[in-house]
């Protein structure tokens, strides 16, 4: 079952729409919460496919993530 995961990413004050969509559901929140998917490296990735501008961040976690949802496709 392909679902999207959709959430917000706010780093420096701007708000950063992301959505991402994914064969496997279970882990999802997981991902993005403690896996590997919250770390500042790579979500200053994902921000960088809307925004060529944004610094490569370091493993961290100062980049927010709000409004977590998990929609089917």
């Amino acid at each position: 079952m392909t679902v999207i995961a959709k959430m917000n990413f706010h780093y420096a004050g701007k708000t950063y729409p992301f959505e991402m969509e994914l064969d496997t559901p279970d882990a999802v929140d997981y991902m993005f919460d403690g896996g590997n998917y919250g770390c500042d490296c790579n979500r200053s990735g994902f921000i960088q496919e809307q925004d060529p501008d944004f610094p490569d961040l370091e493993c961290g976690e100062t980049i927010k993530m709000t409004n977590f949802r998990i929609e089917p496709k």
